[in-house]
């Protein structure tokens, strides 16, 4: 059984940093689930997908936000440091292939990922969810990654 401090609250504002956005699913997954999420910025490298998200913002349908072009160069720092600022919770979502891949060292990406996660203190878990299981029309397979801080207060 549950203690209620296990739970979210979703009165709360959530903020929501959308790293490789696409077409920004998971945001819209998320303000499902949590009414309050507000995104505070989005990199997409994709220009059709940069569109559509001005589009989108355009339309309504998802928060205005900056978006930015390229991971390497997200001014981090300037939210928070991103790390250092220990969000609550962490989603990932990737190709299936993040299980097979290797890092250079011959590591499983996936096990990398989620091993880098619980040394920063985090509790973390992953599945690989296929589109038709949750009513989409074709197989696309991801592997969706959850990481809650286990810090004082989480």
């Amino acid at each position: 059984m549950y203690k209620k401090s296990n739970y979210v609250d979703t009165t709360k504002q959530l903020n929501h940093l959308s790293l490789c956005t696409g077409y920004e699913g998971i945001g819209q997954g998320l303000r499902r689930i949590f009414p309050t999420c507000r995104e505070i910025a989005y990199v997409e490298i994709e220009a059709f997908a940069q569109a559509n998200l001005v589009a989108k913002m355009e339309e309504g349908k998802i928060h205005p936000a900056p978006i930015y072009t390229d991971l390497k160069t997200f001014p981090y720092k300037s939210f928070n440091g991103i790390s250092e600022s220990r969000p609550t919770y962490v989603i990932l979502e990737n190709v299936e292939g993040i299980i097979s891949s290797k890092t250079s060292d011959g590591e499983s990406v996936l096990k990398y990922v989620l091993g880098d996660l619980e040394e920063r203190g985090y509790k973390t878990a992953w599945t690989l969810v296929s589109a038709n299981e949750v009513g989409a029309p074709h197989q696309r397979k991801r592997v969706f990654i959850m990481a809650y801080s286990q810090s004082e207060g989480s």
